[in-house]
């Protein structure tokens, strides 16, 4: 039992004097390491030990140290250093390898004189410097290197790819941000520009403020990111000194001053314009902040403008200061009547009147028409408690962002507009009867946006009658389309089956009405399209006036629902559908082509150009009949006359051309009863083809 006790004892002992052993090197690198470090030029440095690093280069000192998990440069400039610039040099010192000894190379040959980049590294409690000097003779850029520790020093040569990453300009290790506080930690934004002076708040949970006069109103969300995206994206590599940019910047265009929600710090200023004394397309930039050194740089000019913002652009117009996918919930009441949705999953849920399920797009456009309302500044008592009210819980990046927003609704009016009035502000607007079914707790808008849906197979037939024409495209036995009205014209291919396309896969960007009403325009409308599916009743699209320039107002029968529908169907069936090709003949059948340019004598093409007039195709139709006067085909401004093998001849002419949005030339065929548009720049392009 001693023995064992002895022998217990000494195992003890001997495993006690191991971990002092252990812990007594624990800063010192094995023998492994240093063997596989032989060529390094720090072979016993380790990352997370460095406390300093001291960069001079002649009469230029840089010194950085090392502040928790970060570095702060202590001189020149009192600041934080760039973490990445700071990590990317220390692992290239980590790794930096030597290429081969110099010994006998004199510090003087090797150019280690007082201006050569020297750095000075404190690690743990050992000193380590390194001295880059001039070319070695090879490899191609190697520079000359020493490096002194325990004092002992060691001259080598290192490829011009190490040195490059040790040499690093000490602007380099600045932080390029030139403001580091983001939304979350601002308080108050003040800003002066050439467009007035403006003031913004931040409150609870995220939401923001503008004043107007004596009162704060809440602020457009779109004009705050744009503000905030300016201002994290202040940064700059190329730097001023702080007392040169402030002179320069003494009548500065843009001013801002920042309030941090930590009440202890003090607030920042920011001043932008006039133009960099290192690139003059750059805008001059100086921040300023008690008990901090100031900073100046230079940054991109577009901030002068985006910036240049005034009280009045950032009042919400509308009545919810949310984006659509920041809205978790929608909650409307009128009455009796209720509508709840709420995001689940990849989708929505609906919660009155009734449960089911809500795509996506659905409840997204939804959402996005309410928070699309917009309304006139209203005064008086028009929205009392009792007529009605919409509610949004709206999410963010966390927790502390979240927050609920109101509106208390009033009737309608005698006109059917709405007024409503803002919880969180007090402000009352007032929007339109044609948005004020937007604010309606009708769930029958939330029905599938798929409007209309066939296969081309399933189609006989399909009428389009606009204001100036009518016209009816059948479909074959063969599959093949037939335009039986207008008579006389060909159809053109490409349009005909890209309106079949549209046609069959009919969607509304969102429903917005249960019924007509006057404002949609429904009951004069600007185009009807019957669509005859096999065996089944015929369905009447109408479409109506235009909403903000991209939909239309449209009802397909039997539904009396209206929803909003994208113009590219309008744009495609508002002009006849009629061939569009300009050659009147098969490229096979041509024998020859003239041109003439007004005023000079008939030419005869060949080669690519004539390739080219023979597949010319129009992009629009004017109209169908006779040319009108003002085309000026009575004296065309381009003839080609198209010759084919059996001795037929058909003129193009081209007329007068329209300088409008989307410049124009009127083109007509001899055998076709129409105007035709063709694109400027091709006409213009073949009259200097034909005049080389």
């Amino acid at each position: 039992m001693r023995r064992q006790l002895l022998i217990n004892g000494t195992l003890v002992a001997l495993a006690l004097g191991t971990l002092g052993v252990v812990w007594a090197t624990r800063d010192v690198a094995t023998t492994g390491e240093l063997l596989a470090r032989k060529n390094q030029l720090f072979p016993e440095f380790t990352l997370a030990k460095v406390n300093a690093v001291t960069f001079s280069n002649g009469s230029e000192t840089l010194e950085l140290r090392r502040d928790g998990n970060e570095f702060r440069i202590v001189k020149p400039w009192p600041e934080r250093a760039d973490i990445a610039a700071m990590n990317k040099w220390l692992s290239a010192a980590d790794m930096a390898m030597a290429e081969r000894p110099a010994d006998g190379v004199s510090d003087e040959r090797a150019g280690f004189g007082p201006s050569a980049f020297r750095v000075t590294l404190q690690v743990a409690e050992k000193t380590l410097k390194l001295t880059l000097g001039g070319p070695a003779p090879t490899p191609e850029g190697a520079r000359y290197a020493k490096v002194e520790a325990d004092g002992r020093a060691l001259s080598c040569v290192v490829r011009g790819s190490v040195a490059s990453e040790l040499e690093v300009p000490f602007d380099g290790f600045r932080e390029t941000r030139m403001l580091e506080y983001g939304k979350r930690e601002l308080a108050k934004i003040s800003l002066t520009s050439p467009k007035g002076s403006l003031e913004l708040e931040q409150r609870e949970h995220g939401a923001f403020f503008v004043r107007v006069a004596d009162n704060w109103e809440l602020a457009q969300p779109a004009g705050i990111r744009v503000i905030l995206e300016q201002l994290a994206h202040l940064s700059s590599e190329l730097f001023v000194d702080p007392t040169q940019a402030k002179a320069q910047l003494h009548d500065a265009p843009i001013r801002l001053e920042l309030q941090p929600r930590d009440a202890a710090a003090p607030p920042v200023t920011i001043t932008i314009g006039g133009s960099c004394p290192k690139d003059a397309q750059l805008a001059l930039l100086l921040r300023e902040q008690n008990g901090r050194a100031p900073r100046a740089g230079c940054i991109g000019a577009s901030s002068l403008v985006e910036l240049a913002v005034d009280s009045d652009a950032l009042r919400l117009r509308g009545p919810f200061a949310a984006e659509t996918d920041e809205v978790e919930e929608l909650r409307i009441v009128r009455g009796a009547q209720k509508l709840e949705i709420a995001r689940k999953d990849k989708g929505f849920v609906l919660r009155a009147p009734s449960q089911n399920d809500v795509p996506l797009k659905v409840g997204n456009e939804r959402i996005a028409a309410v928070l699309a309302a917009r309304g006139d500044a209203a005064s008086g008592d028009v929205a009392s408690p009792g007529d009605g009210e919409i509610t949004i819980q709206i999410s963010g990046g966390d927790e502390d962002a979240h927050r609920e927003e109101r509106i208390l609704l009033g009737k309608p009016r005698a006109d059917k507009s709405v007024c409503f009035r803002r919880v969180a502000d007090g402000v009352t607007r007032c929007v339109a009867a044609s948005q004020a079914h937007d604010l309606e707790p009708d769930a029958r808008l939330l029905k599938s946006l798929s409007v209309l849906a066939f296969a081309p197979s399933e189609l006989s037939s399909f009428s389009v009658e606009a204001p100036d024409f009518k016209e009816r495209v059948a479909r074959r036995s063969d599959g093949g389309y037939q335009l039986e009205e207008p008579a006389g014209f060909a159809h053109d291919g490409a349009q005909v089956a890209e309106a079949v396309r549209q046609l069959g896969t009919l969607e509304a960007e969102r429903w917005v009405a249960a019924a007509d009403e006057p404002a949609f325009g429904l009951s004069q409308p600007v185009l009807r399209v019957k669509v005859q599916l096999s065996n089944q009743p015929p369905r009447e699209l109408v479409l109506g006036e235009r909403y903000r320039f991209t939909a239309r107002y449209a009802r397909l029968s039997p539904d009396p629902a209206v929803f909003l529908l994208d113009s590219e169907l309008y744009s495609t069936l508002a002009q006849p559908l009629i061939d569009r090709t300009l050659c009147p003949f098969d490229d096979g059948a041509i024998s020859r082509i003239d041109a003439k340019i007004r005023g000079a004598k008939p030419i005869a093409l060949d080669g690519p150009l004539r390739e080219a007039i023979g597949a010319l195709r129009a992009s629009g139709v004017a109209h169908l009949g006779p040319g009108r006067p003002n085309e000026s085909f009575n004296k065309p401004d381009l003839e080609l006359t198209y010759v084919s093998s059996g001795g037929k001849s058909a003129r193009l002419l081209i007329g007068r051309c329209e300088p409008t949005e989307s410049p124009r030339c009127y083109a007509r065929r001899d055998d076709v009863d129409a105007t035709f548009t063709l694109e400027s720049n091709i006409a213009v392009s073949l009259r200097k083809l034909i005049e080389q």
